[in-house]
Order: C-alpha cells, then structure tokens, then sequence
C-alpha cells in the first residue's frame, strides 16, 4: 500500500494566505516583516518603471490587466500613474476587498487558466504568479489566456525564477520553468521577447 501526498490546491493556500496577511507579506515572503516585503516590491516596480520607460511604453490613459492582483501593490502603481486597470486574482478575498479600496478600477475572480479576457489590453501585468501555477497543463493554458489578453502592440510583461529544477526545499506552491520554456511557449503565442531584467 503507498500513502498519497495531498492534492495541493492554489484556491485554498492563497485564500487563506490573504485572509491571513492582506498585505505584501501574503503575496510574498510570509515570514519576513511587511517592511522587507514592500522594499522587494519597490524594487520591482522600479525595474517595471525602467523597462516601460526604455520601451517607450505607455501607461496613462492605457488600459491595463494586472493578472494575479494579490493584494493590490501593481493596481495602484498602475493607477497613480493614470492607467485604466482591471485585476484578475484566483481568491475571493482579493477581489472583494480591491474593489472597495480601489473604487475606479474593476476586478474580477478568476484562475488564469479558465479565465479568459473579454477585451484586449495595452499592458498585461503578471508579477510572481506563474511560477505559482505548479500544473504544467494549467500554466501552459494560463500563458495562453494571458497572451490572448495582449492588444496587438500591447506588451506583457511578468516575473519568474528561471530555475531549470526547483531548488532543495521548494515550497509546494512553487514551479519554477527554464528561460527556454519560456521562450518557446512566449514566441508560439505570437509574441517577440524585449527585454530580460534580473
């Protein structure tokens, strides 16, 4: 007789870590302080600040989809600087408490890899979540409704480990992907790679 490990369910984990932490900590590193947390996000939105910049892509004005929305840090970096957004998060939580702290903006609840988008967007955003989709056939289909959701010129733009193996003692809500999956399944959905910032 062999024991089954249980079925990891994303719902589940990343409802709870919300309820538990409705800050950066349940998007990012649980057991680091808030403040450590918020300086990892800064420096992100920095580096996004750069990369749009250098690109010469626009924000204002523009619409946005900030996929796997969290507890809001990318929508309101989207919406200080003009942008009309829309937020997709797997969790009820998220979206129920985005759409009264960010009035303007519209949420909705989906799993990346059954959502689909309505309408196209000038600028996809999906900040550390793909490597959260720990189903091969899940994130192979979430990378399709994503890129689905980029207007013609539109631009995606997203973060990942490039781990070719998951590291020892890798959370079991981790699935890190090599540079070259991602390059073959970006370039199969139409889409040309800019830029690569560590």
């Amino acid at each position: 007789m062999t024991s089954r490990e249980p079925r990891f369910d994303p719902r589940q984990f990343w409802e709870q870590s919300l309820t538990d932490n409705f800050d950066l900590r349940g998007t990012g590193h649980p057991g680091l302080s808030a403040g450590y947390n918020e300086r990892c996000y800064r420096l992100r939105a920095l580096v996004l600040d750069q990369v749009l910049a250098k690109h010469r892509v626009p924000v204002a004005g523009r619409d946005v989809l900030d996929a796997g929305c969290g507890s809001g840090f990318f929508v309101e970096h989207y919406l200080d600087k003009g942008a009309h957004v829309t937020g997709v998060d797997l969790t009820d939580v998220a979206v129920e408490r985005l759409r009264i702290r960010f009035p303007s903006a519209h949420f909705e609840v989906g799993d990346l890899s059954t959502w689909r988008p309505d309408k196209g967007y000038d600028l996809v955003s999906c900040f550390d979540v793909l490597f959260h989709i720990v189903d091969d056939a899940a994130w192979d289909t979430a990378l399709t409704n994503l890129a689905d959701a980029v207007k013609p010129g539109g631009w995606l733009v997203f973060t990942e480990h490039f781990f070719k193996q998951a590291p020892a003692g890798a959370a079991a809500h981790n699935r890190s992907r090599g540079r070259e999956v991602y390059q073959a399944a970006l370039i199969a959905r139409g889409l040309a790679i800019h830029d690569e910032r560590p």
